[in-house]
Protein backbone atom coordinates (compact mmCIF):
# COMPACT_ATOMS: atom_id res chain seq x y z
CA UNK A 1 0.00 0.00 0.00
CA UNK A 2 1.16 3.42 -1.18
CA UNK A 3 2.46 5.19 2.50
CA UNK A 4 1.67 8.54 0.93
CA UNK A 5 0.50 10.76 -2.02
CA UNK A 6 2.84 13.09 -3.91
CA UNK A 7 4.26 15.82 -2.08
CA UNK A 8 3.93 14.01 1.30
CA UNK A 9 0.60 14.09 2.60
CA UNK A 10 -0.94 11.08 3.59
CA UNK A 11 -3.70 9.35 1.55
CA UNK A 12 -6.37 9.91 4.60
CA UNK A 13 -6.95 13.35 6.41
CA UNK A 14 -8.82 12.30 9.25
CA UNK A 15 -10.20 15.00 11.82
CA UNK A 16 -10.85 14.57 15.74
CA UNK A 17 -13.24 17.50 16.38
CA UNK A 18 -12.34 18.09 20.46
CA UNK A 19 -13.95 20.13 22.81
CA UNK A 20 -13.07 20.07 26.56
CA UNK A 21 -11.46 16.23 25.72
CA UNK A 22 -8.62 16.43 28.13
CA UNK A 23 -9.55 13.70 30.00
CA UNK A 24 -11.24 10.92 26.95
CA UNK A 25 -8.85 12.06 24.70
CA UNK A 26 -5.37 11.48 26.10
CA UNK A 27 -6.56 8.08 26.54
CA UNK A 28 -7.87 7.01 22.76
CA UNK A 29 -5.24 8.97 21.17
CA UNK A 30 -2.66 7.12 21.23
CA UNK A 31 -4.63 3.86 20.52
CA UNK A 32 -5.41 5.14 17.49
CA UNK A 33 -2.01 6.68 16.56
CA UNK A 34 -1.05 3.33 17.10
CA UNK A 35 -3.47 1.28 15.26
CA UNK A 36 -3.28 3.27 11.82
CA UNK A 37 0.63 3.62 12.50
CA UNK A 38 1.24 1.42 9.55
CA UNK A 39 -1.41 2.97 7.30
CA UNK A 40 -0.94 6.53 4.91
CA UNK A 41 -3.35 7.80 7.87
CA UNK A 42 -2.89 11.34 9.49
CA UNK A 43 -4.54 12.28 12.61
CA UNK A 44 -5.94 16.12 12.89
CA UNK A 45 -7.17 16.80 15.92
CA UNK A 46 -9.15 20.43 16.28
CA UNK A 47 -9.66 21.75 19.68
CA UNK A 48 -12.75 23.82 18.83
CA UNK A 49 -12.96 26.85 21.40
CA UNK A 50 -12.03 24.90 24.87
CA UNK A 51 -10.97 26.77 28.19
CA UNK A 52 -6.80 27.61 27.87
CA UNK A 53 -6.12 25.33 30.22
CA UNK A 54 -8.38 22.25 28.99
CA UNK A 55 -6.43 22.45 25.71
CA UNK A 56 -2.75 23.65 27.34
CA UNK A 57 -3.90 20.09 28.93
CA UNK A 58 -4.70 18.41 26.25
CA UNK A 59 -1.52 19.26 23.85
CA UNK A 60 0.85 18.22 26.24
CA UNK A 61 -1.11 15.12 26.84
CA UNK A 62 -0.63 14.51 22.85
CA UNK A 63 2.33 15.85 21.97
CA UNK A 64 4.40 12.42 22.34
CA UNK A 65 2.32 10.68 19.88
CA UNK A 66 2.14 12.96 17.03
CA UNK A 67 4.88 12.50 15.09
CA UNK A 68 4.79 13.24 11.58
CA UNK A 69 1.39 12.46 10.53
CA UNK A 70 0.22 13.79 13.17
CA UNK A 71 -1.24 17.51 14.20
CA UNK A 72 -2.91 19.55 16.61
CA UNK A 73 -4.90 22.82 15.69
CA UNK A 74 -7.33 25.28 18.16
CA UNK A 75 -10.19 27.23 17.23
CA UNK A 76 -10.12 30.25 19.59
CA UNK A 77 -14.00 30.62 19.59
CA UNK A 78 -16.38 27.41 20.27
CA UNK A 79 -18.38 27.35 17.41
CA UNK A 80 -19.34 23.63 16.62
CA UNK A 81 -18.63 20.02 15.80
CA UNK A 82 -19.49 20.41 12.61
CA UNK A 83 -16.58 23.93 11.99
CA UNK A 84 -14.20 22.08 13.82
CA UNK A 85 -14.84 19.15 11.02
CA UNK A 86 -14.81 21.83 7.95
CA UNK A 87 -11.57 23.99 10.02
CA UNK A 88 -9.46 20.81 10.24
CA UNK A 89 -10.46 19.88 6.66
CA UNK A 90 -9.09 23.35 5.67
CA UNK A 91 -5.53 22.43 6.59
CA UNK A 92 -5.85 18.73 5.41
CA UNK A 93 -4.56 16.92 2.43
CA UNK A 94 -5.28 13.37 0.46
CA UNK A 95 -7.04 11.63 -1.43
CA UNK A 96 -9.79 11.02 1.45
CA UNK A 97 -10.85 13.05 3.85
CA UNK A 98 -12.54 12.02 7.26
CA UNK A 99 -13.49 11.93 10.64
CA UNK A 100 -13.67 10.58 14.03
CA UNK A 101 -15.72 11.18 17.26
CA UNK A 102 -13.20 11.98 20.54
CA UNK A 103 -14.73 10.11 23.02
CA UNK A 104 -13.33 6.48 22.27
CA UNK A 105 -16.68 4.77 21.57
CA UNK A 106 -15.49 3.70 18.25
CA UNK A 107 -12.31 0.94 19.14
CA UNK A 108 -9.05 1.98 17.38
CA UNK A 109 -9.47 -1.17 15.79
CA UNK A 110 -12.74 -0.41 14.56
CA UNK A 111 -11.37 3.14 12.77
CA UNK A 112 -8.41 0.77 11.26
CA UNK A 113 -11.02 -1.48 10.01
CA UNK A 114 -13.15 0.69 8.95
CA UNK A 115 -10.13 2.71 6.86
CA UNK A 116 -8.46 -0.05 5.45
CA UNK A 117 -11.84 -1.56 3.83
CA UNK A 118 -12.55 2.14 2.75
CA UNK A 119 -9.05 2.02 0.84
CA UNK A 120 -9.23 -1.19 -0.77
CA UNK A 121 -12.97 -1.11 -2.07
CA UNK A 122 -13.52 0.81 -5.36
CA UNK A 123 -16.33 2.68 -6.37
CA UNK A 124 -17.20 4.38 -3.24
CA UNK A 125 -17.35 8.09 -2.21
CA UNK A 126 -18.50 8.59 1.09
CA UNK A 127 -18.65 5.81 3.56
CA UNK A 128 -20.78 6.05 6.70
CA UNK A 129 -19.56 4.11 10.28
CA UNK A 130 -23.55 2.67 11.25
CA UNK A 131 -24.18 1.45 14.48
CA UNK A 132 -26.33 -1.92 13.31
CA UNK A 133 -26.81 -4.42 16.39
CA UNK A 134 -26.31 -7.32 13.73
CA UNK A 135 -24.26 -11.31 14.63
CA UNK A 136 -20.90 -10.18 14.08
CA UNK A 137 -20.93 -6.89 15.68
CA UNK A 138 -21.09 -5.51 19.50
CA UNK A 139 -22.85 -2.06 19.61
CA UNK A 140 -23.73 -1.04 23.47
CA UNK A 141 -25.75 2.49 23.89
CA UNK A 142 -28.62 3.70 26.05
CA UNK A 143 -31.95 2.86 25.28
CA UNK A 144 -32.44 6.53 24.83
CA UNK A 145 -29.87 7.92 22.50
CA UNK A 146 -30.87 4.23 20.49
CA UNK A 147 -34.39 5.68 20.01
CA UNK A 148 -33.66 9.34 19.70
CA UNK A 149 -30.95 8.14 16.83
CA UNK A 150 -33.24 5.82 15.74
CA UNK A 151 -36.07 8.94 15.38
CA UNK A 152 -33.68 11.16 13.69
CA UNK A 153 -32.52 9.19 10.86
CA UNK A 154 -36.01 7.98 10.10
CA UNK A 155 -37.12 11.61 9.56
CA UNK A 156 -34.01 12.10 7.54
CA UNK A 157 -34.91 9.23 5.14
CA UNK A 158 -38.62 10.01 5.18
CA UNK A 159 -37.61 14.01 4.42
CA UNK A 160 -34.80 13.58 1.73
CA UNK A 161 -35.49 9.94 0.42
CA UNK A 162 -32.37 8.33 1.57
CA UNK A 163 -32.80 5.15 2.70
CA UNK A 164 -30.00 5.66 5.74
CA UNK A 165 -29.70 3.33 8.72
CA UNK A 166 -27.25 5.61 10.83
CA UNK A 167 -26.75 9.32 9.28
CA UNK A 168 -25.31 10.49 12.95
CA UNK A 169 -22.61 7.92 13.60
CA UNK A 170 -19.37 9.77 14.39
CA UNK A 171 -17.20 8.15 11.60
CA UNK A 172 -17.31 8.96 8.25
CA UNK A 173 -14.78 9.26 5.03
CA UNK A 174 -15.47 10.45 1.65
CA UNK A 175 -13.53 11.65 -1.18
CA UNK A 176 -12.05 14.56 -0.67
CA UNK A 177 -12.76 16.01 -4.08
CA UNK A 178 -16.25 15.50 -3.74
CA UNK A 179 -16.32 17.31 -0.33
CA UNK A 180 -14.48 20.39 -2.37
CA UNK A 181 -17.39 20.26 -5.00
CA UNK A 182 -19.96 20.94 -1.75
CA UNK A 183 -18.71 22.27 1.08
CA UNK A 184 -19.55 25.63 0.27
CA UNK A 185 -23.47 24.76 0.89
CA UNK A 186 -22.98 23.11 4.13
CA UNK A 187 -24.79 25.63 6.64
CA UNK A 188 -25.26 23.95 10.01
CA UNK A 189 -21.85 24.15 12.45
CA UNK A 190 -22.93 21.43 14.71
CA UNK A 191 -24.79 18.60 15.50
CA UNK A 192 -26.29 18.24 11.69
CA UNK A 193 -23.34 19.05 9.32
CA UNK A 194 -22.62 15.80 8.49
CA UNK A 195 -26.14 15.06 7.95
CA UNK A 196 -25.79 17.77 5.38
CA UNK A 197 -23.21 16.49 3.62
CA UNK A 198 -25.24 12.79 3.47
CA UNK A 199 -27.43 14.71 1.97
CA UNK A 200 -25.48 16.41 -0.78
CA UNK A 201 -23.71 13.41 -1.85
CA UNK A 202 -27.05 11.10 -2.35
CA UNK A 203 -28.29 13.99 -4.23
CA UNK A 204 -25.64 14.13 -6.48
CA UNK A 205 -25.85 10.86 -7.52
CA UNK A 206 -22.50 9.78 -5.56
CA UNK A 207 -22.12 6.53 -3.79
CA UNK A 208 -22.98 6.05 -0.34
CA UNK A 209 -22.11 3.34 1.69
CA UNK A 210 -23.12 2.50 5.24
CA UNK A 211 -20.34 0.06 6.92
CA UNK A 212 -21.46 -1.61 9.95
CA UNK A 213 -18.96 -0.89 13.17
CA UNK A 214 -18.96 -1.59 17.11
CA UNK A 215 -19.66 1.17 19.16
CA UNK A 216 -20.85 1.52 22.89
CA UNK A 217 -21.36 4.72 25.10
CA UNK A 218 -18.87 6.40 26.73
CA UNK A 219 -19.41 8.34 29.76
CA UNK A 220 -18.63 12.30 29.50
CA UNK A 221 -21.29 12.49 26.55
CA UNK A 222 -21.79 16.01 25.85
CA UNK A 223 -25.22 15.74 23.64
CA UNK A 224 -28.22 16.29 25.76
CA UNK A 225 -30.12 13.62 24.28
CA UNK A 226 -33.64 15.51 24.15
CA UNK A 227 -32.37 18.80 23.89
CA UNK A 228 -29.52 18.56 21.16
CA UNK A 229 -32.43 15.88 19.28
CA UNK A 230 -34.62 18.80 19.09
CA UNK A 231 -31.64 21.44 17.59
CA UNK A 232 -30.86 18.70 15.20
CA UNK A 233 -34.21 18.40 14.08
CA UNK A 234 -34.91 22.14 13.83
CA UNK A 235 -31.09 22.15 11.58
CA UNK A 236 -31.97 19.69 9.11
CA UNK A 237 -35.94 21.21 8.62
CA UNK A 238 -34.20 24.53 7.63
CA UNK A 239 -31.58 22.44 5.41
CA UNK A 240 -35.09 20.64 3.54
CA UNK A 241 -36.65 24.22 3.31
CA UNK A 242 -33.45 25.69 1.47
CA UNK A 243 -33.24 22.40 -0.60
CA UNK A 244 -36.49 21.06 -1.36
Amino acid sequence: MREKEAGGAPRVSLVIPAFREEERLPRYFPELAAALADLPVGLLVVDDGSPAASFAALKAALTPHLGAKHRVLRHEINRGKGAAIAFGLEHAGGEFFGFVDADGSIPAAEVRRFLLLGLERQGWDMLLGSRVKMLGRSVERSFWRHLTGRVFATMLSESFSIPVYDSQCGLKMFRSERYRAVKGLLTDQRWVWDSQLVILFHRRGWRVEEVPIDWHDTPGSKIRVVRDGLRMWAGLRRFRRHNP
